[in-house]
């Protein structure tokens, strides 16, 4: 986290490091939290910020990203995500392809064992 804006915005950096001889890529964002009727929304989209570390490889860019957590129970909650994001540079379309194949499961899964740990319920909502 690079600043906090708001009690409901954040910015971000993220890194990710990629095979040789790909690039890696690094996205600065904004991740803004809001109810929306029912659903949770978190919205990220590509920002710039002066404590942004130097880039590392590609500045990828964050068109538009959105998870919908709505609850289902008090134990459940269905998560829709929407990704369009540009890793700009020159990428194999197989290597971008391969990527979007795993990247759902991996996250869903991650976010899931997350959730489990006993920081998370420490997680402050916006008021709705």
């Amino acid at each position: 986290m690079l600043e906090s804006r708001s009690p409901n915005e954040r910015i971000i950096y993220q890194h990710f490091e990629l095979p040789w001889p790909i690039a890696d890529r690094d996205y600065v964002y904004s991740a803004k939290m809001a109810w929306e009727g029912e659903k949770l929304a978190f919205n990220l989209k590509s920002t710039t910020s002066a404590k942004s570390p130097k880039t590392k490889g590609v500045r990828a860019h964050l068109t538009r990203c959105i998870y919908h957590l709505t609850p289902i129970s008090d134990s459940r909650t269905h998560v829709r995500v929407e990704v369009h994001t540009d890793p700009k540079g020159k990428l194999p379309s197989w290597f971008v392809n391969l990527i979007q194949e795993s990247w759902p499961i991996k996250t869903l899964k991650g976010i899931r064992r997350m959730t489990k740990e006993p920081y998370a319920e420490l997680a402050e909502l916006p008021p709705r």
